[in-house]
């Protein structure tokens, strides 16, 4: 699993809920934090109240993602939402997003710049390494 340090953000479609496509490159604009996740990752699920607070604080500087590997469900939505996730959640059902970052391992976070370069990879992160990552971002 390659470091994606230095590449640009994969463009490529994830879903809604609802079904609906979204392409990544429409994310961009602004600083992009991506949370690779599912509910049945036990790590993932550890973290989640951690993307919840930093987003509090900072989501108006830098924008928040997640992407559920495991495809569209009420039940994935819920379980981050009862974790206090009020950022954004899109769905790889297609595996489109993991085929194109090479991604196995999760969670994994990617730390975006505004124009599309990933500025950092992590795996499991505490709140305290996912704020200092969200302010090197930040412009």
């Amino acid at each position: 699993n390659d470091d994606l340090r230095g590449r640009m953000l994969a463009d490529v479609n994830v879903q809604t809920l609802e079904g609906d496509d979204v392409a990544t490159s429409s994310l961009l604009g602004t600083p992009l934090v991506i949370n690779v996740w599912s509910s049945t990752c036990i790590p993932c699920r550890e973290e989640l109240p951690a993307f919840a607070e930093v987003h509090q604080l900072y989501g108006d500087e830098v924008r928040f993602v997640g992407i559920d590997y495991l495809g569209a469900g009420e039940v994935e939505e819920q379980f981050a939402r009862d974790k206090g996730v009020q950022y954004e959640l899109f769905y790889d059902s297609n595996g489109e997003f993991l085929v194109a970052t090479d991604l196995a391992a999760f969670p994994v976070t990617l730390f975006v710049a505004a124009d599309g370069t990933i500025m950092r990879q992590t795996g499991q992160l505490t709140r305290d390494e996912l704020e200092q990552y969200v302010q090197e971002l930040l412009p």
